[in-house]
């Protein structure tokens, strides 16, 4: 699996280097410069963002352990985030790592259960705001009939790929996050304390979507007020740019990068997808295919950004509960 997911990320990557080719170093920087130390305000709004995706995670917990968790469940999230770009797991390496940096806070089950919850709440989510903006914007779009069945039929089939994860989970998922932790290279003292709390996860999770389906569709809700400052960060840079930044255009570039990235999720840190994406894009809209690559070099900053802050807050985190995995 590490060995696929190092091929995909070095696809991604020469894609990346051959779109900065096509695009042209001389435009590419000067758009660049448009947007500056502007950036700075993106980096900014990405923290909201992650505010309300964590109010998204923190609705899958169970109401008693809700009370004065929320904190540390924003900076878990930001160090889990941060993994997820940096690792080679299909934007899941940060997963198993959220668990254990939640040992001293809450019961190990109830965070396993959470993250596998949350990521189907996640998806779901991103799957509605896809489908929502393409709805709205599609007849804008000049895209290639091929292109457009591919897209359509990725997206089917990532769905299907959904159902199938959730169907799994109520069967009794919990087993194959260890296993995940394993391939990752996760400490064996970790993995095996989530492999004993296998029957309690899957009671959680099958609790959660059985008998709270409120709190389901509320952690789906502030999903979307995170992809709705997403949609204002793409309508900051576009002003930036010089180009049109109505809020239709807007939702098509956000809706229409997620629907890429939903699909192609496999590249870690999603390496050349995002930039492409946004030149695809671009070009659909009629816009300067360099400007969408100014666009997506201008999100590859943020998510940069984002990592070294994670990172440092993962770093944080592991030295506070690094005294308590010592064994006795």
């Amino acid at each position: 699996m590490r060995n696929k997911q190092l091929i995909a990320l070095g696809l991604g990557a020469a894609l990346f280097v051959y779109l900065i080719y096509e695009t042209g170093y001389a435009s590419l920087i000067e758009n660049l410069k448009l947007i500056g130390p502007k950036i700075v305000f993106i980096i900014g709004i990405e923290l909201i963002v992650d505010l309300f995706n964590t109010v998204g995670w923190w609705l899958t917990f169970a109401p008693d352990l809700r009370r004065g968790t929320f904190g540390i469940l924003y900076l878990v999230r930001l160090a889990g985030s941060a993994l997820n770009q940096v690792l080679p797991a299909a934007s899941m390496g940060g997963e198993p790592a959220k668990v254990m940096l939640l040992r001293p806070h809450l019961p190990t089950a109830a965070a396993t259960a959470s993250v596998l919850t949350s990521r189907v709440a996640f998806t779901f989510a991103k799957a509605i705001f896809i489908a929502v903006g393409m709805l709205i914007t599609w007849h804008r779009l000049k895209l290639p009939a091929g292109l457009s069945s591919a897209l359509l039929i990725g997206f089917i089939l990532t769905m299907c790929g959904l159902i199938v994860f959730l169907m799994l989970q109520l069967r009794g998922f919990a087993r194959v996050t260890a296993r995940f932790g394993r391939v990752i290279g996760l400490p064996e003292k970790w993995i095996a304390e989530i492999e004993g709390a296998s029957s309690s996860v899957d009671a959680h999770v099958v609790s959660f979507y059985r008998t709270r389906p409120g709190d389901l569709a509320r952690a789906i809700v502030a999903h979307q007020f995170a992809f709705a400052f997403g949609v204002l960060q793409v309508s900051l840079l576009l002003g930036w740019l010089n180009l049109p930044n109505d809020w239709q255009t807007s939702l098509a570039i956000e809706a229409f990068s997620a629907l890429v990235g939903f699909i192609i999720f496999v590249v870690p840190g999603s390496v050349g997808v995002q930039e492409v994406s946004k030149v695809l894009i671009f070009a659909a809209l009629g816009f300067p295919t360099s400007a969408g690559m100014g666009l997506g070099i201008a999100f590859r900053l943020n998510d940069i950004a984002g990592s070294i802050i994670g990172l440092a807050v993962f770093a944080l985190l592991q030295a506070r509960t690094a005294p308590r995995m010592e064994p006795d």
